[in-house]
C-alpha cells in the first residue's frame, strides 16, 4: 500500500513486477472513525486501485467492508500512482505556503494556484499520459477529504521525486527547471535541495529579495562547478601524462636492448654463436647474461666437473709396522 513514489526502491529490491501494488484513496482521520472512501462526483467507482499478482484478493477484501477498488493493468495503474502522487504533492505544497490551511481551503481559495503545478508536475513525468481533466479530478478528490490538514513530509517519497527531475536537468545542462513553481515553493519553504537555475526562470514567482537570493545561489554553484571541471581536467592532463611517461620508458628500454651485446649475438652472421671475451671468473662472457642457454655455445662455459667441489682426497694407505705392533699384542695378550 502506498501514498508515494516506491518504483524506484521496489525496482532497487528485484520487486518491481513482484510486488502486489494497491493505491488506496480511502482515508481515516484518526483512530476509531469510518473511513471515507475515495469516491468524488468525476469517480463515482472510486479511485482506490489495486495491480499485481494478488490485486483481486486486495480488492475483494476492500469490498467487502464496503470499500471500492479497482483491478487496473500495470499501464493505467502506473498513471493513476503518479495522479495519486501529484494530488498529495501538490496540495500539500500549496496548503503549507498558506499556513495553516486545510485540504479544502486549498480546493476553495487557491484553486488557481494548485491547477497551474498539478499541469507543471504532469508535464515534468516522463512516459506517463493522463486521462484528460487531471486537475478537475483531483480538486473533486480534494472535496472529499477537505477536513484534512496540509503539510510537507515524507519528503523522499513525495515530493523528493519532483525535485529530483529538478537536479537531474540541471546536471544534464539543461539549463531550465522543468519545474520552476514546485522549485520556488520548495525554496520558499526551505525543504529539500535549492536548484540553481537562472533567476529569470522564477521571476514571475519571485520577490526582489528572493530574486537576488537565487542570484547569489547561482553564482556560488557555477564557481563550484567550474573547480570541479578544473579539477578533473587536471586529473586527466596528469593521467595522460603518466601515461605518455610510460611509453617513453618502454620504449627506451627497448632501444637499449636492441643496442646490447646480447641483441647482437642474436643477429650475427656467424650463427648467433660469436664468442665474448673471457673474464675473470672464467670463460663465461658477460654479455651472455640474458641468452638462453640453449643458444650459447658450450665452449664457453667450463666443464661441470670444474665447477663443482672437489672430491674429498682419498685414504693414505696405513704403515707396515701397524700391522705389525697389532700381531704382537695379540700374542702377549694370550701368553698372559
Amino acid at each position: 500500500m502506498q501514498n508515494g513514489m516506491l518504483e524506484p526502491y521496489l525496482e532497487s529490491k528485484g520487486l518491481a513486477d513482484k510486488a502486489t501494488q494497491v493505491l488506496v484513496y480511502f482515508a481515516v482521520a484518526k483512530l476509531g472513525e469510518k473511513p471515507t472512501d475515495g469516491i468524488t462526483d468525476m469517480n463515482p467507482e472510486g479511485l482506490t486501485a489495486a495491480n499485481g499478482k494478488w490485486a483481486e484478493e486486495a480488492s475483494n477484501r476492500f469490498n467487502n467492508v464496503g470499500l471500492s477498488c479497482k483491478v487496473l493493468d500495470k499501464k493505467p495503474f502506473m498513471a493513476a500512482m503518479f495522479e495519486k502522487l501529484i494530488w498529495i504533492c501538490s496540495f500539500m505544497v500549496i496548503g503549507a505556503m498558506h499556513a495553516p490551511c486545510t485540504v479544502g481551503g486549498v480546493e476553495t481559495n487557491h484553486t488557481e494556484e494548485v491547477t497551474a503545478l498539478i499541469n507543471e508536475m504532469a508535464a515534468a513525468v516522463p512516459d506517463v499520459e493522463f486521462e484528460p481533466q487531471l486537475p478537475e479530478r483531483l480538486l473533486a478528490y480534494a472535496r472529499s477529504v477537505a477536513h484534512f490538514p496540509t503539510a510537507v513530509k515524507e519528503f523522499e517519497w513525495r515530493n523528493g521525486f519532483f525535485n529530483n527531475l529538478s537536479k537531474q536537468a540541471y546536471k544534464k545542462g539543461i539549463m531550465k527547471d522543468p519545474l520552476p513553481l514546485h522549485s520556488y515553493y520548495l525554496n520558499v519553504l526551505g525543504v529539500g535541495k535549492p536548484i540553481p537555475f537562472p533567476f529569470q526562470n522564477y521571476k514571475s514567482f519571485m520577490t526582489q529579495e528572493e530574486e537576488e537570493a537565487q542570484h547569489e545561489l547561482l553564482t556560488r554553484f557555477e564557481a563550484k562547478r567550474a573547480r570541479r571541471l578544473a579539477r578533473r581536467a587536471r586529473k586527466k592532463a596528469e593521467a595522460e601524462e603518466m601515461k605518455k611517461r610510460e611509453l617513453e620508458k618502454a620504449e627506451s628500454a627497448k632501444l637499449d636492448y636492441n643496442k646490447s651485446p646480447s641483441a647482437r649475438n642474436g643477429k650475427s652472421g656467424s650463427g648467433g654463436r660469436d664468442k665474448a671475451k673471457p673474464t675473470k671468473g672464467g670463460n663465461c662472457g658477460q654479455s651472455d647474461i640474458n641468452m638462453p642457454l640453449a643458444l650459447v655455445s658450450a665452449s664457453q662455459y667450463q666443464p661441470l666437473s670444474l665447477l663443482s667441489p672437489p672430491p674429498p682426497p682419498p685414504p693414505s694407505p696405513l704403515p707396515p709396522f701397524f700391522f705389525l705392533s697389532q700381531i704382537i699384542f695379540i700374542l702377549f695378550f694370550f701368553l698372559m
